[in-house]
């Protein structure tokens, strides 16, 4: 096995990508730059590998691609897949019936690799940001009778609740045995959503099953992110960073960076690959 000096994990929308998708050349640069210096780059993002090459081409300065919150680790670019992991029918079928209890607006996306397909279920009028994803993903969805009783294996759910934090506090327990994850919706940058995942999916959880795989101690890991859905891939990590427009919530646990459109990913990296230079 190759010895590698270091892993450095980045978000993408929000840290990396700005709300158009587009990536800096110094942060595309700075990328690059990893791979003189022997460490691995590696994109863990929220979005779906479907979603995900809408931005990231074949020739993208990276080692792997972990998707959906780590539902997903490819080697890239060859797309080989490392890891994976779905929902049961039956904990789809029990998560499903929680939404429904809340009148909520949800959605079921397929497995991984295939999520980008999802069946939707509507209480009364879509929410704007359901109409935004379908938008996004027009001709991948179907919308559903909201109380068709869906039980197929899935990536994941996803359930929109605004920004109402107190009803978040109140469903999030029910999901008993499964992983929760607080996100910002990436279509509008403000809803919020309710993320249903196995109990072992997490950025975290592929970043360490990645360090084992790869051979690379998880002393020598630097991770950036911008959002809630980042906590337990900044807390994997010996250096975690956050860009100048993470909640301050966040800024006030992480170093923090320039912003996402001020190539903050770029002075994580340079600040990482001193770390790794300093005398242990």
């Amino acid at each position: 096995m190759e010895k590698y000096s270091g892993i450095f994990f980045s978000d993408l929308d929000g840290t990396l990508a700005d709300k158009y998708g587009r990536i800096s050349k110094k942060d595309l640069d700075s990328l690059k730059k990893l791979k003189k210096y022997n460490i691995l780059s590696v994109i863990a993002t929220g979005r779906s590998p479907f979603s995900a090459r809408k931005i990231i081409d074949k020739k993208f300065p990276i080692d792997y691609l972990i998707c959906s919150t780590g539902s997903i680790t490819m080697k890239w670019p060859q797309e080989d897949i490392i890891e994976k992991f779905d929902l049961t029918s039956e904990e789809v079928a029990f998560s499903a019936d929680i939404f429904r209890s809340y009148n909520l607006d949800f959605m079921v996306l397929h497995e991984v690799p295939e999520n980008h397909r999802f069946d939707s279920f509507i209480f009364k009028r879509p929410h704007p940001d359901v109409v935004r994803r379908h938008k996004f993903y027009k001709g991948y969805y179907r919308v559903r009778d909201y109380n068709f009783p869906i039980s197929r294996p899935s990536c994941q759910l996803i359930g929109i609740i605004d920004d109402n934090e107190k009803l978040l506090h109140e469903i999030a327990p029910k999901f008993k045995g499964l992983k929760v994850i607080r996100s910002t919706s990436p279509l509008d940058g403000k809803s919020l959503w309710i993320e249903i995942y196995p109990e072992n999916v997490s950025k975290g959880n592929a970043i360490k099953s990645l360090c084992g795989s790869t051979g690379v101690d998880i002393e020598r890991t630097g991770a950036i992110g911008n959002d809630f859905n980042d906590i337990e891939m900044l807390e994997a990590v010996r250096h975690p960073f956050v860009v100048g427009n993470a909640p301050e919530k966040l800024k006030i646990n992480y170093s923090t960076v320039s912003k996402c459109t001020e190539s903050g990913v770029s002075e994580a990296v340079e600040r990482f690959i001193s770390s790794l230079q300093e005398p242990a």
